[in-house]
């Protein structure tokens, strides 16, 4: 193998380690947005990004910028509730 395929090949490995973590970030908010205005998929959402709630919740990691980002797309007039009553995460919309 060749010195270029070799940097490469590490170019698209470090881009994947980076990459893929920060679109999983990214796409919570989009993801968050649409649970609340269609009102359906709070559990599933919940389910998926679970280690972001947990790290928000349990652990107070960034608790702030992750609920706003959270509600950031809601619709007007209404808020973001976050539900673990039976032990998992869900988004809700919670009318005024």
């Amino acid at each position: 193998m060749s010195a270029n395929r070799k940097k490469r090949k590490w170019l698209w490995i470090v881009t994947l380690l980076i990459g893929l973590p920060a679109l999983y970030i990214a796409s919570f908010g989009p993801a968050s947005w649409a649970s609340l205005r269609t009102g359906t998929g709070g559990r599933l959402v919940g389910t998926i990004y679970h280690p972001i709630f947990w790290l928000a919740l349990e652990k107070n990691i960034a608790r702030g910028p992750i609920l706003w980002y959270m509600g950031a797309g809601k619709p007007s007039g209404s808020r973001a509730v976050l539900d673990w009553s039976d032990g998992k995460f869900a988004i809700l919309r919670d009318p005024p």
